[in-house]
């Protein structure tokens, strides 16, 4: 099928895989790009776009998966730590906390919707607003370093054939501890 666009278009944060017998050609002249990269399968040196590393991989089957990590930024990430006693005193935060409570929490979300979707769960039930405690800074400090200790995990895209009749079902199995602080996450996706 070819398409004929009525007017011109342009394309903002599109990554894309196509078969090798397609013509990707076709999908290049419909709209105006800002910038194609084309990456190789087994380049052990990833692409970096925007902010993620994209790498091509190839199974012992020859299945290609496309693998999006985002380390650089993980190992960018200040950790933090609530001060000794500060636990034990009112739960609310103090205007710095908050502040840092939102830049903390911004950071996290950009990891969770970009390569980290394990984090998604934790950085979402500490998101309280001004009702925010100093156990959701907590919370929110654990998964850095969880992040820190765990940098490499990323989303794997797998060569999978998709039609009308495919089904993808995804979710988020979470355990968490009384106090937000202990959290064990685990992301699964299945294509039916």
């Amino acid at each position: 099928m070819k398409w004929s666009p009525l007017s011109s278009s342009i394309v903002d944060d599109f990554i894309g895989l196509h078969r090798e017998d397609y013509q990707v050609r076709e999908l290049h002249e419909l709209f105006k790009w800002g910038s194609l990269t084309t990456m190789e399968i087994g380049v052990t040196v990833a692409t970096t776009f925007k902010g993620k590393e994209l790498t091509l991989h190839k199974n012992p089957d020859g299945e290609v998966s496309l693998k999006i990590t985002m380390e650089k930024f993980i190992g960018g990430l200040d950790g933090g730590q609530i001060l000794r006693g500060r636990l034990q005193q009112d739960g609310a935060l103090t205007a710095s906390e908050q502040r840092e409570l939102r830049s903390v929490s911004g950071c996290l979300q950009w990891a969770a919707t970009q390569a980290r979707p394990e984090i998604a769960p934790i950085v979402s039930l500490s998101a309280h607003g001004a009702q925010a405690t100093i156990n959701d800074l907590k919370a929110l400090y654990a998964t850095i370093d969880f992040l820190k200790k765990t940098p490499r995990p990323g989303i794997n895209i797998p060569n999978v054939a998709i039609n009308q009749q495919s089904l993808l079902i995804g979710y988020i199995v979470m355990r968490v501890g009384p106090t937000l602080a202990k959290v064990d996450l685990r992301l699964e996706l299945w294509w039916v």
